[in-house]
């Protein structure tokens, strides 16, 4: 360990509906110092993700509904606040459209889920 005085690290993304700076890139990251090691409660959790299993939210309702896992970790899930960053990110390397072709191509992607 890097830093061994870390002994938790927790992320906080920022609170928001509206679509601004501060709610899409930023987040809060709080570190706890010298705390005490604790046993998990959970010692055993199933991971999911989001793109994978090509999950929803009905089938992650589901999978909590009929396995009732103790603990449920989802990766990868699309951040509805960044999707449209991450296409342009994608695509513009190679794009030899026009800006309005991209346009059309970004109001036609999947949307995301929205952290609220």
């Amino acid at each position: 360990q890097k830093y061994p005085r870390i002994s938790q690290v927790q992320i906080e993304l920022k609170r928001g509906y509206n679509q601004t700076e501060m709610n899409r890139f930023r987040y809060d990251v709080i570190l706890y110092l010298d705390q005490p090691q604790t046993q998990p409660l959970v010692t055993e959790w199933q991971w999911l993700n989001w793109e994978v299993e090509q999950l929803s939210l009905e089938k992650i309702e589901h999978i909590l509904e009929t396995q009732v896992p103790d603990l449920l970790g989802i990766e990868n899930i699309p951040n509805i606040r960044l999707i449209s960053e991450m296409v342009l990110l994608e695509k513009i390397p190679e794009f030899e459209g026009t800006a309005k072709q991209l346009k059309a191509i970004l109001s036609q992607m999947e949307i995301g889920i929205n952290p609220e």
